[in-house]
């Protein structure tokens, strides 16, 4: 806070964050009185958080005129963003104590889960870039999220879906499907769920059928309507490389879903209905439409400049920026630690099996979403996925590796000590001005306003990240080990 700088953007507030800065200068007024657009509404929490804390705790000191002006002030608010995240964070760290308690982790893998968790890009620079941003609070939900999960909690699940409704948007419905498939409450009998020959050939017909739902979107998208989107600055496509991008996408579906896909329990509809919590079902349903309602009266006559479908074309568009751009993306922004995702995914989703049908739903629903290199998207899950891999990683793995050479890589990818604000930054709402430094600076750490130039170098460092921690790390003896 005392010494990484700030985007020099919007007064230090940046794009969204504008909004952001303006409802906690004077929730009341921006909110109630002058409405918000419905998607805004949903992220409106850690403002009105920010404006009635700080309210909260200058009251002994400024009366409430003082108290709206220091408010109005960008350092003083920037300040107060900035403590909010702070505490959110230490919570974080809390709430990651107590997820490695409940699995038992050793101090070492303690460690080593930290960093991964912690020392990023997106915790460790962005943050503080942009203190203002949302992201912060979701990062801390999505632990909460994970850990009331693992301790059968449903009440804790039930709050944050409350609390997530107004934090981000798909929140609510992540912590609703694990509410209402929860973790198993007894442990698999030996030998349970082992894969079979014919499940694993059923596991290959459904990754292949996928590929071929993908290819069917691409092609109803098809190059005008990329083209469309390209035009009006919502993604970046490079068009010479289109198939190959495409391709890659198919390889990223099928490679991914193929071991989700092989569990029975997924293709077992009796074992999902007596799995399913049926009185959560209902309650998770009014928290759903009830937040609806709020976003409706709340939104009032500002109309909405984001749906569902935009949503769902951005994530397969932006997919298409380049070649692999979603990898690139998702390393740049959370560190080393997704290649270490990728190289145990086998494991990784032979470990999730005690977690029941919720959990690989979850699982898989979020491999889909990784697809959109905006890598922000993911902030609410990444923790789980993470966490699982530190369960994965056995002792031998660990002690290959010094947490203090992996602090080093970690402290490398999170750009910490890189400056941004080399020269006035003076966007003028086009994708080329983005594309070009000083902006390039912040925005090729986000897969979507990644310019060419920057996805080839920084591609090049992640390959070569994957190429070492392959030789060094993953032989083939430990590929398929996972600890228990």
């Amino acid at each position: 806070m005392r010494w990484q700088e700030t985007l020099p953007v919007g007064d230090g507030f940046g794009w969204d964050g504008v909004n952001y800065a303006a409802w906690a200068k004077d929730f009341n007024k921006c909110v109630f009185v002058d409405h918000v657009e419905d998607f805004y509404v949903q992220r409106v929490l850690p403002s009105a958080i920010v404006h009635y804390g700080t309210r909260a705790v200058l009251w002994p000191f400024y009366s409430h005129d003082q108290s709206f002006r220091f408010l109005n002030e960008s350092k003083n608010l920037l300040l107060a963003f900035g403590i909010y995240n702070l505490v959110l964070l230490l919570l974080a760290v809390y709430v990651w104590g107590l997820i490695a308690d409940h699995l038992e982790f050793s101090e070492r893998r303690k460690w080593f889960g930290f960093c991964f968790l912690f020392v990023n890009y997106a915790t460790l620079k962005l943050n503080f870039y942009t203190p203002v941003a949302t992201d912060t609070t979701a990062f801390l939900l999505g632990l909460l999220m994970f850990y009331f999960f693992l301790a059968g909690k449903p009440m804790g699940l039930f709050a944050v879906m409350i609390v997530g409704s107004f934090t981000w948007p798909t929140l609510p419905f992540t912590a609703w499907l694990l509410l209402v498939l929860p973790r198993p409450s007894e442990p698999l009998p030996e030998g349970a769920l082992q894969s079979t020959p014919g499940l694993r050939r059923f596991a290959l017909f459904l990754s292949l059928f996928g590929c071929a739902l993908v290819a069917g979107i691409y092609a109803y998208l098809s190059r005008d309507i990329l083209r469309g989107w390209t035009q009006a600055g919502m993604v970046r496509i490079n068009f010479g490389l289109l198939y190959s991008s495409m391709a890659a996408v198919l390889v990223y579906i099928f490679w991914g879903f193929r071991p989700v896909f092989v569990d029975k329990r997924l293709f077992d509809v009796r074992h999902i209905l007596g799995e399913i919590r049926w009185r959560w079902v209902a309650a998770g349903a009014l928290v759903i439409l009830g937040s609806r309602l709020v976003v409706h009266q709340l939104a009032g006559p500002v109309p909405s400049q984001w749906t569902f479908k935009d949503f769902l074309i951005y994530i397969f568009a932006s997919a298409l920026t380049e070649p692999f751009i979603f990898v690139v993306g998702h390393v740049v922004y959370y560190g080393p630690v997704i290649l270490l995702l990728m190289m145990f995914w086998k494991p990784f989703c032979e470990t999730i099996k005690p977690y029941g049908v919720g959990f690989r739903l979850f699982v898989a629903m979020n491999l889909l979403l990784s697809l959109c290199p905006q890598s922000r998207y993911q902030v609410p899950v990444v923790g789980a996925f993470v966490i699982i891999l530190v369960k994965v990683l056995d002792e031998e793995w660990l002690s290959r590796w010094s947490l203090s050479t992996w602090l080093l890589l970690s402290l490398f990818y999170s750009k910490v000590w890189y400056t941004f604000n080399t020269s006035p930054m003076n966007p003028d709402g086009t994708m080329a001005v983005f594309q070009t430094f000083p902006l390039q600076h912040f925005f090729m750490n986000s897969g979507p306003w990644m310019s060419h130039s920057m996805y080839l170098v920084q591609g090049s460092v992640v390959l070569v990240t994957g190429a070492v921690l392959f030789s060094l790390g993953v032989s083939g003896k430990m590929r398929g080990r996972a600890a228990h």
